[in-house]
């Protein structure tokens, strides 16, 4: 059965103005996993809450991600 990704993968982020880049990278959800990444650390970095609705996948990758920055 085909993900319908269109419903899946919508992020709600609220943000300052001055990250209006790093925001567009985490929401665009471009396949750059790498440039996804960035993006969220960079906001995660700045302190921002960063809320999301997802699907499990999409979810448990972002919680990856935010754990691994932990260990850095």
């Amino acid at each position: 059965m085909p993900i319908n990704r269109e419903k899946t993968d919508r992020i709600p982020v609220t943000f300052p103005k001055d990250l209006t880049k790093e925001v567009d990278a985490y929401t665009s959800l471009k396949k750059d996993i790498k440039t996804r990444s960035k993006a969220i650390r960079l906001l995660v970095q700045k302190g921002l809450e960063v809320e999301y609705q997802a699907s499990p996948l999409l979810k448990e990758e972002i919680q990856q991600i935010l754990d691994s920055q932990e260990n850095d």
